[in-house]
């Protein structure tokens, strides 16, 4: 199986699940995120290695939990005229980094990806 053939079959599997997500609610944010087109584009974008994108995929479902259980966001950042609301978690021994995007006062899931390994003591 080529590398595109399992890139497409990864963004099948979670597009039908991404997209019955809706939103969700973020306790630190006090408000709905919603789950876009937006964020699965983003997630996609060409210029990132199929590998990448496969990755960017399998944590889909984590960035969901993430945004649903974290009581706090660890910081913002202003990117093009938009403000992005930063969330990190620690899962399976890897830092995974999650972005809210807010556009007129509309919060919308952006980005997930990993950030670093964690080393344990």
């Amino acid at each position: 199986m080529s590398r595109y053939s399992k890139e497409i079959i990864e963004k099948r599997k979670i597009q039908s699940t991404y997209q019955r997500w809706g939103s969700v609610y973020s306790p630190a944010l006090s408000k709905d995120v919603e789950f876009t087109n937006i964020g699965l584009l983003h997630v996609s974008k060409g210029q990132r290695t199929i590998q990448e994108k496969i990755k960017r995929y399998r944590l889909l479902p984590y960035a969901k939990k993430i945004i649903a259980e974290s009581t706090t966001y660890q910081g913002t950042r202003l990117q093009h005229h938009h403000l992005h609301y930063v969330f990190e978690a620690v899962i399976n021994n890897r830092k995974i980094r999650v972005l809210v995007r807010e556009d007129r006062k509309h919060l919308y899931f952006y980005s997930v990806f990993y950030v670093e390994d964690i080393k344990l003591l």
